[in-house]
Formats: C-alpha cells, sequence, structure tokens
C-alpha cells in the first residue's frame, strides 16, 4: 500500500461505525438498525445496513491520486418483510434528508471519516428495490458512497 493510502476494510470499517454511532441504538422511537461493514447474507434486525465495493469500484476522476486514489462503495439498506409498513417507515427514514436517520446526513457530517480519507461523496438513495437471498425477499434501497482515498 501506498504512503497516504487507507486500506479498503478501514474504510468500511469507518463508514460503518459513522452509521452505527446514529443508527446502532434506538433513537427517536426506531428500532435499531443493524449496521455491517460488509456484505451480509443474513441479517439479524428488522432493517439491516451493509457494505461493499460497487461496481465499477475504482473511480477515474481522480487520475492526480493515482488509480488507487477514488473508490467506489454500495451502502445498502434493506428490510424484511414481516412487517412492511414498519419497514418501509425506517427506509424512508433512512432517505429523508430531514430525519435524524438519516444515512447520508450521518456520513456527511465527517467527510474524511476522521481523517483517514480526503473527502467522501454521497449519492442517491434509490427508489425501492427488491433484494431476493437467503433470507427470502427483503425490500430496500442503496447509496452510492466515492471516497477519495488519499490523505497526503
Amino acid at each position: 500500500m501506498g504512503i497516504g493510502l487507507t486500506a479498503i476494510v478501514d474504510i468500511l470499517d469507518a463508514i460503518a461505525d459513522a452509521l452505527d454511532t446514529v443508527m446502532g441504538v434506538a433513537a427517536l422511537g426506531e428500532a435499531a438498525v443493524q449496521v455491517v461493514p460488509l456484505l451480509n447474507l443474513a441479517p439479524s434486525q428488522p432493517v439491516s445496513v451493509d457494505m461493499y465495493p460497487a461496481d465499477p469500484f475504482r473511480g477515474d476522476t481522480t487520475t492526480g491520486f493515482s488509480d488507487h486514489g477514488e473508490l467506489i462503495f454500495t451502502v445498502r439498506a434493506r428490510a424484511t418483510n414481516n412487517d412492511l409498513d414498519g419497514a418501509q417507515g425506517q427506509l424512508l427514514s433512512l432517505m429523508d434528508d430531514e430525519h435524524a436517520l438519516c444515512l447520508a446526513a450521518a456520513l456527511e457530517a465527517d467527510d474524511t471519516l476522521g481523517g483517514l480519507v480526503a473527502q467522501l461523496r454521497v449519492q442517491g438513495p434509490t427508489g425501492y428495490r427488491t433484494y431476493v437471498d437467503n433470507q427470502g425477499s427483503m425490500l430496500g434501497c442503496e447509496w452510492t458512497v466515492t471516497v477519495i482515498n488519499t490523505t497526503s
């Protein structure tokens, strides 16, 4: 790893920590949201946030920072269909720029992740999507998080 570059796993951990600070505890009468710094195939809470490298993973807008300067991640929120109305309420809270549980605001509150990266940008969320995995069908949405991975 080059001077000034942060390990990918450390970036994912920092993103998860920033989200967990806001969402990992019951807030404003909402149930806690599970936050996992990796792909989560077995959510244990009604609402779960996981993250993983996007496709494409490396951006090309930071050519001055080398090929490793811009990294792109997908941050995904999913809700079980056990209580669809409640699940949608929580997803909408994560999507709402004015809500205390806003995912984008939680990340943009410190766009350097405590000095770990030079800059972080959040795009999205998408509209609702259906995800099918070993837990069955889940409702969710995604954000694209781009980091400039250099502090030098």
